[in-house]
């Protein structure tokens, strides 16, 4: 995911702008999807949803998901 970020004023702790939306990026069966991430609120959940604004599904078992700073992405297909 795709997120604003910053340093907190206490100059120790990480802070992300994870209400609103995003770029997402989602690796999974050996292929890339492109789409957003949404989250309305902050009580929302997460929604991950594809160019046509369908969700994207992820597969059943453990899912790594993180948020990086825009333009720290790279990655060779």
């Amino acid at each position: 995911m795709i997120m604003n970020y910053s340093i907190h004023p206490d100059g120790i702790h990480s802070v992300y702008d994870n209400v609103g939306s995003g770029k997402v990026y989602i690796f999974q069966n050996g292929i890339v999807l492109q789409g957003t991430w949404e989250k309305p609120t902050d009580n929302a959940s997460l929604a991950f949803k594809d160019s046509s604004g369908n969700d994207i599904l992820l597969q059943p078992g453990q899912t790594w998901i993180t948020a990086i700073p825009d333009g720290k992405l790279t990655y060779s297909p």
